[in-house]
């Protein structure tokens, strides 16, 4: 028998384990493209290849990347 996608009871909510990576995994795919097409050359130039010629780089400190992965992350899970 298969097992029930989404059950809820006194002792909490379950998913199960293989919905959760399905769903999961598209949005995780589009943030990797997203960083791959900032910093490889998918196209021919980057995007921080062409920020920088354009003199528009994103100067961004630690605090700010790391906000930023912590939030993509929550994002695509």
């Amino acid at each position: 028998m298969a097992e029930p996608m989404f059950e809820a009871s006194r002792e909490g909510v379950k998913l199960s384990y293989s919905r959760f990576l399905a769903d999961t995994a598209s949005g995780f795919a589009f943030v990797l493209l997203g960083v791959a097409a900032y910093y490889l050359p998918l196209l021919g130039k980057s995007v921080q290849d062409y920020l920088a010629n354009e003199k528009m780089a994103l100067k961004m400190g630690p605090e700010i990347k790391v906000l930023t992965a912590v939030s993509l992350f929550l994002l695509a899970t």
